[in-house]
């Protein structure tokens, strides 16, 4: 009797990367994260960061990550390269590229650094929800299989009715989210859910709107070490998604 193998996490399947010499990695598109257009953003962040952080020149771990996008990702086999373009005594500066056929689809930059104890003090605080056992959580998106990699418990700002119209005065959301099936929170994890807010022109306007990601600016803080479960974000200081 044999065991049966362990199925690999949806993210961890669009994470895998082949080294293919220096500074280069080979990855693939998986059908799991199809956005209505290519790829979820979040993943190809994801993807990004972790090809600086499979390089062997990597020092320390990851506190920003800034992706661009200069054109849409197809499904389909893509290459990164991955150079440090500063490495300093304590912090190292990543320049990332995401080539499709040739052709440049996606840049990025990302700063590690060594974390060492020293003073800290953080002004953001954690909103006033409810605990993410007494938000319902909500159902599947037609037509987008991206969403279904989560579970989303919206406190306000849900997915929007683009019927509606009318437009509202602000375009906030407040919501629980995390990996489904459950995953360690680890920093690509993060990268990726740094773009689960759908574009705030669909919470404004409540109509359909042609939109494109241009830019996903993040800042990874410490406390990566949750498992996951909803109630881990409030005892820990996760991110800053800008």
């Amino acid at each position: 009797m044999t065991d049966a193998p362990i199925p690999v996490h949806p993210l961890d399947q669009a994470l895998h990367l082949a080294p293919l010499g220096e500074h280069r990695f080979r990855g693939e598109t998986t059908a799991p994260w199809a956005n209505m257009v290519g790829p979820f953003g979040g993943v190809t962040a994801a993807v990004l960061l972790r090809a600086a952080m499979d390089h062997p020149e990597r020092l320390g771990d990851p506190l920003a990550l800034t992706v661009d996008d200069a054109g849409p990702v197809a499904a389909g086999a893509f290459e990164i390269e991955a150079r440090p373009a500063r490495t300093n005594r304590g912090t190292q500066h990543w320049s990332l590229v995401q080539l499709q056929g040739g052709q440049l689809a996606t840049t990025a930059t990302a700063v590690f650094a060594v974390r060492r104890d020293t003073w800290s003090a953080s002004e953001l605080t954690m909103p006033e929800v409810p605990p993410a056992a007494q938000v319902a959580i909500a159902a599947p998106r037609q037509g987008l299989e991206w969403p279904n990699r989560y579970e989303m418990r919206f406190v306000e700002g849900g997915w929007p009715d683009l019927e509606a119209g009318d437009e509202l005065p602000d375009s906030r959301t407040a919501m629980w989210i995390r990996d489904l099936p459950e995953r360690p929170l680890d920093a690509p994890a993060l990268a990726a859910i740094c773009d689960a807010f759908y574009p705030r022109v669909f919470r404004r306007r409540r109509r359909f709107t042609p939109i494109g990601t241009v830019s996903i600016p993040g800042r990874l803080l410490p406390g990566l070490t949750g498992t996951g479960r909803p109630d881990a974000a409030r005892r820990q200081q996760l991110s800053l998604c800008l």
